[in-house]
């Protein structure tokens, strides 16, 4: 599930094996972080739409992510 280059990248646990995994602690941050991220797009979402409409703030919102 997750990309090879960013688990070597970012992971700081091995396995056995000795491959690079990402534990525990590192996969709670990262949800919490989504989770952060949601709420203050949320939040943002509808002080945005209501300055700019709703229509012009998605697509200024989407272009962050072409």
């Amino acid at each position: 599930m997750l990309v090879d280059f960013w688990v070597n990248l970012f992971a700081t646990e091995t396995n056995v094996q000795g491959q690079k995994i990402v534990g525990t602690s590192q996969q709670g941050l990262i949800v919490s972080m989504l989770s952060v991220g949601t709420f203050v797009g949320a939040l943002s979402g509808a002080s945005i739409g209501d300055r700019i409409g709703r229509k012009l703030g998605l697509l200024r919102r989407l272009s962050l992510y072409n």
